[in-house]
Order: C-alpha cells, then sequence, then structure tokens
C-alpha cells in the first residue's frame, strides 16, 4: 500500500502561527472598518432624516403662525365692529383691553393700563 506524498513543510513552521495571527488580525480590521463604515452611513442617513424633519416642522410652525395671526386679526376686526360696548379687565379691575364702540360710550373716561397694551 502506497502512502499518500506529502511535501515537506518548506521554511520555518513559525511561519504558519504567525501566518494564522495576521489571517485573524486583516479579520478584525476588516470588521471593526465594515462597523465604522456601517455606522457612517446610518449617522448620515439620521442626520438626512432630522434636518427633513426640521424643515416639516419650520414650515408646521409657519403655517400655524399664519393661521393663528389671521384668526387674531379676524377677531380683532369683528371686536372692534361689533355694536356692544366691550371692554376686558384685569384681576386689579384695570381696563385691559376695550373696543370702539367702548372709546366711543365712555369717552376719555375709559384708559387701558399702559403695562396691559400689545
Amino acid at each position: 500500500m502506497r502512502s499518500a506524498h506529502v511535501p515537506p513543510l518548506a521554511g520555518d513552521p513559525d511561519r504558519y502561527a504567525s501566518d494564522d495571527v495576521l489571517v485573524h488580525r486583516l479579520h478584525f480590521a476588516r470588521g471593526v472598518s465594515t462597523a465604522l463604515a456601517a455606522a457612517v452611513v446610518v449617522g448620515a442617513i439620521a442626520w438626512r432624516q432630522r434636518r427633513r424633519r426640521a424643515a416639516e416642522l419650520q414650515s408646521e410652525v409657519t403655517r400655524r403662525t399664519r393661521e393663528a395671526d389671521e384668526a387674531r386679526a379676524l377677531l380683532e376686526v369683528i371686536v372692534d365692529n361689533v355694536p356692544a360696548s366691550l371692554v376686558v379687565l384685569d384681576r386689579d379691575w384695570r381696563v385691559v383691553q376695550a373696543n370702539r364702540t367702548a372709546e366711543r360710550v365712555h369717552g376719555a373716561a375709559l384708559v387701558v393700563a399702559p403695562a396691559s397694551r400689545r
């Protein structure tokens, strides 16, 4: 029976051990670099989504502010033109706000508190 011929190991047998260490180090470096690349991609996606969401929120704030200003202006027109005398008082019974009818009816006696004016 003839045994399979195994060529003798060429060179230093410690070379193979150092090759294993090198392979492990390269594998580790590949894993770290892959993880870093993935982290950069995830970070970039998150940053882009955050910017997009911030822009959406800013747009929403602008829209709602405009709507609130329009509603306030409409309310002021209604309050100023209502035929009834409307007067808003604070806790100390000082006039905070009054409509035009109240100013016509009560005249100079109706003074809006300076700290409360807009």
